[in-house]
């Protein structure tokens, strides 16, 4: 039998790599870096597992990541906020296009 011993909260204040996703999601507008740019007026959504999730905001995230060069600011563009999500996702599908890359081996993009 197993047990699940993962606290719920523990992702709420971590950022995950999504090689699926074509979209950056925060979950709460705490993050240093964000900066909300409009109220999602055509009312926008995601789909995640079986929900689908309206769009709070969009704006822009500024993320330090570790490459092979050190720590480097990423500017994130077009970042959906929707506040309560289980955690923040950067959307590996959408940095392809800005030649963003991670390698799982080193950990690093």
């Amino acid at each position: 039998m197993a047990v699940d011993d993962t606290d719920q909260t523990e992702l709420l204040d971590r950022w995950i790599v999504d090689p699926g996703s074509n979209t950056h999601v925060i979950n709460t507008e705490a993050w240093h870096g964000w900066k909300k740019t409009n109220n999602n007026p055509e009312h926008c959504s995601i789909n995640a597992g079986n929900s689908h999730i309206l769009i709070t905001a969009w704006g822009t995230m500024k993320l330090v990541a570790r490459t092979p060069y050190g720590l480097w600011t990423l500017e994130l563009t077009h970042v959906a906020y929707i506040k309560g999500f289980l955690t923040s996702v950067l959307g590996l599908a959408r940095c392809r296009t800005e030649s963003i890359h991670f390698d799982s081996g080193c950990n690093i993009l």
